[in-house]
């Protein structure tokens, strides 16, 4: 009887300016960061949490970007209603990734969020909420090891969001 014949186990090396793969658990991981993130910015902006439980779960460009935000829709007097959905988010294929740093693309359905003044009166958005194609970058804190989202920003390439 004849053996196929055996190759060695190759294992992979890595160079220190080579990024390592990433597990499966690091990307589940940070996408559920993303979605929890997502989850509890609805409720900041209904005034259901604080912008403090947020801003603990960003860092970076990020970070800034919410607390002015949530300063300026404070300021205004204006929250929303409804909730957005996240209709896909997954592993990015065409940004690179690496052991510290995840990249995400996410679809976000906005069509059934509201604006409202101060007075309960709805305001009209400047552009009509919809399917936002967005990159999310999210980062691993090394103190913490949580993932935390660093920057969200409108994308072309990859899935498509209908």
């Amino acid at each position: 009887m004849t053996q196929a014949p055996t190759t060695a186990a190759i294992t992979p090396t890595y160079h220190p300016s080579t990024p390592t793969p990433l597990s499966n658990a690091d990307v589940e991981a940070a996408i559920a960061a993303y979605v929890a993130y997502v989850e509890l910015a609805q409720k900041v902006d209904s005034g259901l949490a604080s912008i403090d439980d947020l801003l603990a779960l960003s860092t970076g460009i990020q970070h800034s970007f919410d607390r002015d935000r949530y300063e300026s829709l404070q300021a205004r007097g204006l929250r929303f209603e409804g909730a957005p959905i996240i209709a896909l988010a997954t592993l990015s294929l065409s940004t690179p990734s690496r052991s510290t740093m995840i990249a995400i693309d996410a679809c976000i359905d906005s069509h059934d969020v509201r604006m409202f003044d101060r007075s309960g009166n709805e305001v009209a958005f400047e552009t009509p909420p919809g399917v936002l194609s967005v990159l999310v970058t999210m980062e691993l804190d090394p103190t913490s090891g949580a993932w935390l989202v660093s920057h969200s920003t409108p994308r072309s390439e990859g899935p498509t969001c209908e």
